[in-house]
Parts: structure tokens; sequence; C-alpha cells
């Protein structure tokens, strides 16, 4: 048995999450992946943002955090602007390691302590659990889309 269970299932939350964000990003098309029925609809927008959102929270210091290191802003930049799925799904696995890494260095006290950077949210747990919640929220959105092209839903992790 572990030593910090809570640390092991936030892990074990995220892993779930990250495998069912590379199927989805997989099972798109490529011609769907830089379109949508609005701005907000496009598979590659909402996949880059989920990840970048991740990597914001789980930075060291999230006030410095470059919004712009990738050179596109998510919100604005015009479809054929956003990154290809390869490219996403690297960015993907980077960031799957840098929050493993940051969950795995708060450990179970530091899922407790409030995180100053972040003030909006009470503890490292609240900010671990909002970032996971605003993971599924928008690979239900993606998976939506995959339902409406006919193409496979990622599995239940």
């Amino acid at each position: 048995m572990s030593e910090q269970p809570l640390t092991d299932a936030m892990v074990a939350q995220y892993a779930g999450m990250w495998t069912m964000w590379r199927e989805a990003i997989a099972a798109c098309s490529d011609e769907m992946w830089r379109a949508g029925e609005t701005q907000f609809s496009v598979p590659a927008r909402l996949a880059f943002h989920v990840i970048q959102a991740a990597d914001f929270y789980a930075d060291a210091d999230p006030n410095a955090y470059d919004w712009m290191a990738h050179g596109f802003d998510w919100e604005e930049a015009p479809a054929e602007a956003l990154p290809a799925k390869e490219a996403v799904s690297a960015f993907l696995d980077i960031t799957e390691k840098k929050v493993r890494d940051w969950l795995m260095a708060m450990g179970d006290v530091g899922l407790a302590v409030k995180i100053k950077a972040l003030p909006w949210l009470s503890c490292g747990l609240a900010v671990a659990a909002y970032v996971l919640r605003h993971s599924q929220y928008h690979l239900g959105q993606l998976d939506t889309l995959l339902h409406r092209k006919g193409l496979p839903s990622p599995e239940w992790q």
C-alpha cells in the first residue's frame, strides 16, 4: 500500500484522462481536426486549450507562464494556424509528465496546502480537481463532435 494514497489516486485519474485524450485526438479525421461549426468546436483548438491549461496549472510559477510560447493564442488563432495532431500529441506527452511530476512533488500533504500563485482555488487538491474537471468537460465536447461524424469515442478509462 502506498504512503500517498490521495496522490496515487489523482495520478491514476489523470493517466486515464490523458489516455482518453490521446484516443480522441487519434480518432479525429484530418478533415475535422481544424474544422468546426463554431470557433470553439474545432478539435485542434479544444485539445490544445486543455493541454495548455494543464501545463499552466502545473507550472512552477503560473504568474510567469508564457501563454504565447507556442507562437499563437489558442482563442484567437485561425483554425488553419492551429497545430497538427502530431504536435498536439507531443505537447500532451510533455504535459502529462509535467502534471504527474507536479502531483508527485505535492504529495498528499501538499494537496492540502494553499497554492499562493492560484488564489481562486483553495488548495493543491482543488487545483488538481479543477484541471481534471476542465479537461473532462472539453473531452465530452470532442466526444460529441466525434459522434456527429460517426467516428469512434475514446474508450472509458
